[in-house]
């Protein structure tokens, strides 16, 4: 299993969406509110599944790295952007039409599909079963929203 290529490809998304916030203010995708909220939830499960896993396997204790490790690094940049973006995430819930909100759910409490919270120590991670799938990835969702980007483009 590749988890380093899996937490690479998710520190992308969080990096790019910790930083800028137009990509969540100039869209129209929370429309299709199962393809938004969608997304919101695969990148969380994504998380989840990637920090489930022991710090060596994804290469947070580095040979001559941080003595610590780089997990809380991690975490704290997480936690962040699910802080933020949860805020602004929170302004479309009228378009959920009683549906389940948009929101991050990867280091924060329980989410709605019942996988506790991802714990900074990252060795005993409460994720069992995440251990033995493969590397998430999030190529489903993107492909969806690149159809869906592509078909709103056609019709305009």
């Amino acid at each position: 299993s590749d988890w380093p290529a899996a937490l690479g490809h998710l520190l992308g998304v969080t990096m790019i969406g910790a930083g800028h916030y137009w990509w969540l203010e100039m869209q129209d995708e929370h429309l299709r509110w199962a393809s938004f909220e969608g997304f919101f939830s695969a990148v969380s499960a994504a998380w989840r599944a990637v920090l489930a896993q022991p710090d060596s396997a994804l290469g947070l204790s580095p040979p001559g790295g941080k003595p610590e490790g780089s997990r809380a690094d991690v975490l704290k940049l997480l936690s962040e952007w699910e802080e933020v973006a949860n805020g602004r995430l929170a302004e479309y819930d009228k378009f959920a039409s009683g549906g389940t909100p948009a929101r991050l759910a990867a280091t924060g409490p329980q989410t709605a599909s019942g996988d506790p919270p991802v714990t900074s120590s990252g060795s005993s991670a409460p994720m069992a079963q995440a251990s033995q799938r493969s590397p998430p990835t999030l190529g489903g969702q993107c492909k969806r929203a690149k159809t869906a980007s592509s078909d709103a483009a056609r019709s305009h």
